[in-house]
């Protein structure tokens, strides 16, 4: 019974998604849940909210997680940026 509650009041530091890819190239992620080390060391507990539909997912860490989604962000940025010179450049 305390394996159960031995990380009730830890934080995640896994994070599950579900990889989608589209026709178009586009990759869309869907939170499935998250997990953390046991206390003992040995072993990690996961919580799922969600079921993969192709039983294939992506784990990521913490860390992992805070660079990709700040990796994203750079790039949507640049690709605003990059919007009004390609407009520019058709009208030319």
């Amino acid at each position: 019974m305390s394996d159960d509650n031995e990380n009730t009041n830890k934080q995640p530091t896994l994070y599950f998604y579900q990889v989608t890819q589209t026709r178009d190239g586009k990759a869309y992620e869907n939170y499935l849940g998250a997990g953390s080390r046991k206390e003992s060391g040995i072993g990690s507990d996961i919580r799922l909210n969600a079921q993969t539909v192709d039983g294939r997912m992506t784990m990521y860490t913490a860390e992992e997680r805070i660079a990709l989604l700040k990796q994203r962000r750079e790039r949507s940025a640049a690709e605003r940026q990059a919007e009004p010179q390609k407009e520019q450049e058709r009208e030319a």
